[in-house]
């Protein structure tokens, strides 16, 4: 809301001002114009303009640069308001998997206490989200489906256990979720290889398939 005032603000601000530097670069066309002609007729050049409900009486300038810099300084203002509108956080990739390795290592890799990734398919039914405190990492494994059974046997393969057990939580009708926490050591190429095999083997996840990617930072 309040970038969008600033937008508000700003264009009303300097539409009024863009339309006198046009008028003054349409003056210094006539004003050229009538010292290059050759006519028998002179041509009659204003040099002011009546402007708002006052008409009040602005003097026009014989020169183009001033209204020129103006212009280019009005489209830079405009150029840089574009940043203010807000971005999309998620980025998708068609082979989700070989991007995983690289959001892993940059998590770690962070000095940003709080620090967090979340990889999710590209329908939100499964997820797993990284998140950094200090020297620990914690992964959390999200899915819309009952696989309370299924997230134990494939951590119970890799030796870790959970740190908050599996639950289900309703969330809407026939909309379960299941969610539970595990401790991860601070090694990239572990936990890489960890995410890769639970998208693969536990939610059925290949190369062809997208995934989206978000970094959340404090």
């Amino acid at each position: 809301m309040i970038k969008f005032i600033i937008w508000l603000v700003t264009i009303a601000g300097l539409l009024p001002v863009g339309f006198l530097s046009i008028e003054c670069l349409r003056h210094h066309a006539m004003f050229t114009n009538s010292q290059n002609q050759q006519a028998v007729e002179p041509v009659i050049v204003s040099d002011s303009i009546k402007f708002g409900p006052s008409r009040t009486t602005l003097p026009l300038s014989t020169k183009s640069w001033p209204a020129s810099a103006v212009l280019c300084g009005i489209v830079l203002v405009f150029v840089g308001m574009f940043f203010l509108f807000p971005k999309n956080p998620w980025k998708v990739y068609r082979n989700g998997l070989s991007k995983v390795g690289k959001y892993v290592e940059q998590l770690i890799e962070s000095r940003e206490d709080g620090t967090a990734i979340i990889i999710s398919e590209a329908d939100d039914s499964n997820a797993v989200s990284m998140v950094r405190k200090g020297r620990n990492i914690s992964l959390f494994v999200v899915s819309r489906m009952s696989i309370e059974a299924k997230i134990e046997s494939f951590f119970s393969r890799h030796a870790i256990k959970p740190i908050s057990g599996v639950s289900l939580v309703t969330k809407g009708i026939g909309d379960d979720v299941c969610c539970c926490e595990f401790a991860l050591a601070i090694d990239p190429n572990v936990n890489t290889e960890l995410i890769l095999t639970l998208f693969t083997d536990l939610f059925g996840v290949d190369d062809s398939m997208a995934l989206k990617f978000r970094e959340m930072r404090p």
